[in-house]
Parts: structure tokens; sequence; C-alpha cells
């Protein structure tokens, strides 16, 4: 189950992403801090998912609105991918609530064929149009 953390709530769901969100950015392709991503999602800038299966936290993400071209940028995503497959439509629908057109994603070379044939392969970013 896809869980959205709202910016108010970030402080108190943090210690349940941080070591998730922490080796996405030291395996990721995007250079990223986990305690600046924090300080985005608490501000509202980026946004916060815990994904939890049986219960439990099994992975975590942040997404943020970054480009100048109306695309959601997966900024950071660790733990178990395969928890997170499902939802991706979700954050998708989020996205496009938010007025973006395209979703991307920065992600190491493995992780092309999880996102879906939606996706096109620019190099190792992905892309899907909303």
């Amino acid at each position: 189950m896809l869980v959205p953390v709202r910016s108010e709530h970030v402080a108190a769901a943090w210690p349940l992403a941080e070591p998730f969100i922490r080796a996405a950015c030291r395996r990721g392709p995007l250079p990223c801090d986990a305690e600046d991503l924090r300080e985005a999602c608490e501000e509202g800038r980026h946004q916060l998912w815990i994904y939890e299966r049986d219960n439990e936290q099994v992975a975590a993400a942040v997404t943020g609105i970054i480009a100048d071209d109306g695309a959601c940028v997966w900024i950071a995503m660790g733990g178990d991918f395969r928890a997170a497959e499902g939802s991706i439509p979700m954050v998708e629908a989020w996205a496009r609530s938010q007025g973006c057109v395209a979703m991307r994603s920065f992600s190491r070379v493995g992780m092309v064929e999880r996102f879906g044939p939606e996706y096109r392969t620019k190099g190792v970013i992905l892309e899907r149009k909303l």
C-alpha cells in the first residue's frame, strides 16, 4: 500500500523513510542528500511516499516537480521496488493533479524494465507522458 505523507507529517514519518531514502541517495544517479530531501518534503516542495506491506514499511520515495517542462521527477526511491510497482499509477495521478504532463526517473539501468512499457528510455532517464 502506498501512503503519501503530507508535509506537516513528514517529521513524524521521516524515521520510517530515512533508511530507504539514504540508501537511494547513495546508489542513485542523481546527486542528492537525504536531509535536503527531508527539508524539501517538510516545506511542501517535494512529496514523500512510504510503501507498506503487511503493516511494515518496505520502501520510500521522494518525488518533486523540479523540471521547467512540467515533469514530475522521481528523485529517490529506496527499498523493495516490487512493493511500489503497482502504485506507480497513483503517483502519476498525483502528478497530474499537480499540473504535471510527464513523469521522469533518473534511474539505475536495471530499473528500466520495472517502470513498464509506457515509459520510454532516454539514456537512463525514463519518462511517461501523462
